[in-house]
């Protein structure tokens, strides 16, 4: 991603040494203080506006607000890209033996929760302004918005996802990817959560158009589509 980086006039912050905080002053009269002694390093980031695509966050009425489309996407209709548990890139194979965390025949232990730390795709592609879902946003929206199964005018199947507020967003039949080759796409859809499996350490949750719940699981080292949820004050 290409970024500009300017002491710019962003936010102002102070620190007060003698208490150990970071007070930052947000845009619009937010105000979020910090421990001094957790903050390893501060940097005023711009993306530069050449490069970096427009991202709507939805609010539907819930706890987080949802966004457009999937990583990866361009738009709410495109599938956009897979990842495997805890990778923050898209690439050809998903199969177990080309798994970042699977080494020496075992499957390394990278968090039960990863949403918003290094091994979040989403916050790796779009900033730390998004991240991924947990479960209990995942299950949030299964079990609090209305799902319609729609065919787009471009032909593309999903589910359009309408909040208590009646706002909606769209969500792909964009399949998986087991090994090499995409499965089910155009009938279901498979979404990670950033939650590990407690009973099974080798597979994480994940949001799939049998149910929605967020309950099923899957391998970590399978492709799975991710939809980012926005990491900030709605």
């Amino acid at each position: 991603m290409k970024r500009i980086y300017a002491f710019a006039a962003l936010l102002l912050f102070v620190c007060d040494v003698s208490a150990q905080t970071m007070v930052v002053h947000q845009k619009g009269g937010v105000v979020v203080t910090f421990d001094v002694n957790g903050v390893d390093s501060v940097c005023f980031c711009l993306e530069s506006l050449e490069t970096a695509p427009e991202r709507r966050a939805v609010d539907l009425g819930l706890s987080v607000m949802w966004a457009e489309c999937n990583l990866g996407a361009e738009t709410p209709a495109d599938w956009g890209d897979f990842y495997s548990w805890g990778e923050v890139s898209p690439k050809s194979d998903y199969s177990q033996g080309s798994y970042m965390y699977y080494v020496d025949e075992q499957y390394q232990h990278i968090g039960t929760d990863i949403c918003g730390t290094k091994y979040d795709a989403a916050s790796a592609e779009w900033g730390i302004s998004w991240r991924m879902p947990t479960h209990a946003e995942v299950k949030e929206l299964a079990e609090k918005c209305v799902w319609t199964w729609t065919e787009t005018t471009t032909g593309v199947c999903g589910y359009v996802v309408t909040g208590p507020n009646g706002r909606s967003i769209f969500l792909p039949a964009s399949g998986y990817t087991m090994s090499t080759s995409v499965q089910g796409q155009g009938k279901k859809g498979f979404y990670w959560t950033g939650a590990l499996s407690g009973s099974m350490p080798t597979a994480a949750h994940n949001m799939n158009f049998s149910g929605y719940s967020g309950d099923w699981t899957a391998s970590r080292a399978y492709g799975l589509s991710v939809r980012p949820v926005f990491n900030g004050n709605k």
